[in-house]
């Protein structure tokens, strides 16, 4: 008697249900798929987000929030990159320093607040005087500062007188439908660099200059030298 060995070949799966495991399979990694680009995208979404709050920050270090202007860090890291380029003989380098008359008096007649919009007034003043034809900043308190890279004095003189008259015609109201406060004016000083000078002694000599403008009545523009 034979005995029947059992047989080694392996069941065949019907074709049907090859396609049938194959296309879950298929299904399967498209949902996989489709999920993996959801994060994606949510995480290119992020990072565009964090750019975006990234550049922002930027922007508020280095701008002045009440006028408008670059703040006093930023204005003077480029007064001494222009003040180098310049003493390496890439042109003239010209400075408007300008301060608003009486300020201190403003403050204590209209109170703070009422500064603070005089202050946005004259910078927005600046902003649009002078645009991109050179760099402004609010220099301190009451003070401004526009440096003019290829500008001669003769040529930034213009300019300040622009500035300070532009002022002038303003119409500051303690609050919106009242009468304005009267004639905000502002002084300022001009000077520009030589070449053997550095970016401090322009400074002070725009700074002298600028009190020059004070000593003399206020509401003025006073070139630098011009008080000696």
């Amino acid at each position: 008697m034979y005995l029947h060995e059992p047989s080694c070949t392996p069941a065949v799966e019907p074709v049907e249900a090859q396609i049938a495991s194959l296309r879950n399979q298929v299904q399967r990694l498209g949902e996989e798929l489709g999920r993996v680009w959801t994060r994606l995208e949510d995480s290119q979404g992020e990072v565009r987000r964090l750019s975006d709050d990234l550049n922002r920050l930027r922007e508020d270090a280095l701008v002045d929030a009440l006028s408008g202007l670059l703040n006093r860090r930023c204005f003077e890291r480029k007064l001494q990159r222009f003040a180098e380029q310049s003493g390496s003989g890439a042109g003239c380098l010209s400075l408007i320093l300008l301060d608003i008359d009486c300020f201190k008096q403003i403050n204590d007649l209209y109170g703070h607040p009422l500064g603070d919009r005089v202050i946005t007034a004259v910078g927005r003043v600046i902003r649009q005087c002078v645009g991109t034809q050179g760099t402004s900043a609010r220099y301190g308190g009451d003070e401004f500062a526009v440096l003019l890279p290829h500008w001669t004095t003769e040529t930034a003189m213009v300019m300040a007188q622009s500035i300070r008259l532009r002022v002038q015609e303003e119409r500051i109201r303690r609050r919106q439908g009242e009468e304005s406060i009267g004639t905000v004016t502002i002084s300022a000083g001009v000077a520009t660099l030589r070449h053997e000078a550095d970016a401090s002694w322009l400074v002070e000599q725009a700074d002298s200059a600028l009190y020059a403008s004070k000593r003399a009545g206020r509401n003025r523009v006073t070139i630098e030298g011009d008080w000696q």
